[in-house]
């Protein structure tokens, strides 16, 4: 199950390395020119952990959401949004396949 201490452990390993030609299941580098607007590339998935730009990233994101920190001060219970279920997500991705 996917838990706040679980993609802690993730974002804050010191030495995930990443491929920056993968991308999930995709090897970016194979793609045609143009298929990713310039600039768009490496994504934060395709970096490794203990790459600069990768920390000043984190360090940016877990500014605005301090529950994202390596050692937050809390971590507030998940709270659904209200009026959207579970099966609306699904079907929002299943579309896609």
């Amino acid at each position: 199950r996917v838990s706040h201490e679980s993609v802690k452990k993730v974002h804050y390993d010191p030495k995930l390395q990443r491929s920056p030609d993968m991308f999930v299941t995709a090897n970016v580098s194979r793609t045609p020119k143009g298929y990713f607007a310039l600039g768009v590339l490496p994504l934060l998935l395709q970096q490794s952990t203990d790459d600069p730009a990768r920390r000043a990233h984190r360090d940016l994101v877990v500014a605005s959401m301090p529950a994202l920190m390596e050692h937050p001060p809390s971590v507030p219970a998940f709270r659904p949004v209200p009026g959207i279920a579970a099966s609306d997500l699904i079907n929002e991705v299943m579309w896609h396949l």
